[in-house]
C-alpha cells in the first residue's frame, strides 16, 4: 500500500504548526525526556508516513536536529547533576 499523500493546503499547516508549537514549547518551558522523546517519534513517523515535497522533508530534518540537540543538552545536563562534585 502506497503511503497517502498529503494535499499541500493540509501538509505544510500540519508541519509548521507542530514545529513552531515545538520551538514555542522549547524557548518557553524545560521539556521532559518523554516530551522530546515523543516528539522525535512524531517527526519520524510523519516522514514515514506521508509522501512529502523535497521542501517540507528538510523542514523535518531541520526540526529534527534541533530535538536531537536538545535531548543530548538534556543528558548531559542530567549526567552533570547526578555526579557527585569532588
Amino acid at each position: 500500500m502506497a503511503a497517502p499523500h498529503v494535499p499541500l493546503d493540509r501538509g505544510i499547516p500540519l508541519i509548521v504548526g507542530f514545529a513552531a508549537l515545538f520551538v514555542w514549547r522549547m524557548f518557553h518551558m524545560k521539556p521532559t525526556r518523554v516530551e522530546l522523546l515523543l516528539a522525535w517519534i512524531t517527526l519520524v513517523k510523519m516522514r514515514e508516513t506521508y509522501q512529502i515535497d523535497a521542501a517540507d522533508d528538510q523542514f523535518l530534518l531541520a526540526t529534527l536536529n534541533i530535538v536531537d540537540k536538545y535531548q543530548h543538552k538534556l543528558l548531559v545536563d542530567e549526567e552533570t547533576a547526578v555526579r557527585p562534585k569532588h
